[in-house]
C-alpha cells in the first residue's frame, strides 16, 4: 500500500430499508484490527445508524456513527460522527440548503489524541422559473477543525494547525448563448488559526477569494 494510511482486514455488514412515503432506513458496522505505520495496531468497532426523508418540497438525510478504537499508541478512543444534509422548495424559484457534520472523540490517553470538527451550512439557491439561464447560490458556512497533533491528512501530511472559520459567498452564472455561460464567484472568510491542541493565542487569517469563469 502506498503511503501512510492504515491497512488491515475489517468485516462489515449492512442493512438497507425503504420504507413508505418517502422514508428510508439503514444500519452499518464493522469490526476488525487495522495497522498503521504512526498510529501503530489497533482494533476497531464501529456502528452507524442512517435515516432519510423526501417527499414533495422537503428532502433530508441524516446519520450518526459511534467508533471505538484501542490499540498500543492510540489507546482507547470513542468518536462519534454525525452528518446531516436537508432542502426545502420555499418555492418555484428559491430552494434552502443546510448542512450540520460534527464529530468528537475522547481518548484515555489526553487531549492530544482527541480530533474534533465541525462544519455548519446554510444557504439559498436561486434559480427563477421564468429564466432558466440564471442559476445563483448565497452560502454561510462555519468550519471549526480541531485535529490531533499526529493525525496525518489524506495527502499524508501532518496537522500542522487548528482552524475556525465564518465564510460568506455567492456564486452566480448565466447562460448568454446555448453554448456560452459566463459567471463569478466572490467569497469572504473570517478565519482564526493556532497550533493543533494547544492554550495559545489564535491568529487571524481572513481572506478575501474572487474568481470569474466562462464555459
Amino acid at each position: 500500500m502506498h503511503g501512510v494510511g492504515p491497512s488491515g482486514l475489517l468485516h462489515a455488514f449492512g442493512l438497507d430499508l425503504a420504507a413508505r412515503d418517502g422514508w428510508n432506513f439503514g444500519v452499518k458496522g464493522e469490526t476488525g484490527d487495522l495497522s498503521d505505520p504512526l498510529a501503530g495496531d489497533f482494533e476497531r468497532k464501529a456502528i452507524s445508524f442512517s435515516v432519510g426523508r423526501s417527499i414533495e418540497k422537503i428532502k433530508y438525510a441524516g446519520n450518526v456513527e459511534w467508533r471505538k478504537e484501542d490499540g498500543t499508541q492510540v489507546g482507547e478512543r470513542t468518536t462519534w460522527l454525525v452528518r446531516n444534509s436537508f432542502g426545502y422548495q420555499i418555492d418555484p424559484d428559491w430552494r434552502f440548503l443546510g448542512k450540520l457534520n460534527f464529530s468528537v472523540s475522547d481518548s484515555n490517553r489526553g487531549n492530544s489524541l482527541n480530533s474534533d470538527f465541525t462544519e455548519a451550512v446554510a444557504g439559498y439557491a436561486w434559480r427563477p422559473v421564468d429564466n432558466d439561464k440564471v442559476n445563483a447560490l448565497f452560502k454561510y458556512t462555519y468550519y471549526a477543525n480541531q485535529p490531533s497533533p499526529a493525525a496525518i491528512s489524506t495527502a499524508g501530511v501532518a496537522a500542522d494547525y487548528e482552524q475556525r472559520s465564518h465564510i460568506l459567498s455567492i456564486d452566480a452564472i448565466y447562460d448568454v448563448k446555448p453554448w456560452l455561460s459566463v459567471g463569478g464567484k466572490y467569497g469572504f472568510r473570517r478565519a482564526e488559526m493556532r497550533a493543533p491542541k494547544t492554550t495559545g493565542d489564535w491568529e487571524n487569517a481572513d481572506a478575501h477569494l474572487l474568481i470569474g469563469r466562462a464555459d
